[in-house]
């Protein structure tokens, strides 16, 4: 599905619950350099682990590979125009909305 600085999301297929989901894999070495900013990972995961809330996208599972250094999470797949294109469509949104 895409390409970032930190992670590549992949669109897949969970059989379990027969629904599509979005797989994010980090390049360990790629990205993170020290035990403390792979923590921080670990941290933002597990805080979103642990989150539960109509708003909030659902956490479904992780794992690590060690041998090719990935770390891997499966999320609720959403299907949308980037920040920018929303923007654009969206121009005049109420403030009721954006507080909500």
């Amino acid at each position: 599905m895409g390409k970032g600085a930190m992670k590549t999301v992949y669109r897949a297929f969970d059989k379990l619950l027969g629904i599509e989901v979005a797989w994010n894999q980090v390049k360990i070495g790629d990205v993170f350099h020290s035990p403390e900013q792979l923590q921080c990972l670990y941290s933002e995961v597990h805080l979103l682990k642990h989150l539960n809330h109509d708003s909030m996208m659902i956490f479904y599972g992780s794992w690590k590979y060690v041998n090719n250094r990935t770390f891997n999470f499966v999320t609720e797949l959403f299907i949308s125009d980037t920040l920018r294109e929303n923007w654009q469509n969206y121009k005049r949104v109420h403030i009721r909305v954006v507080k909500n």
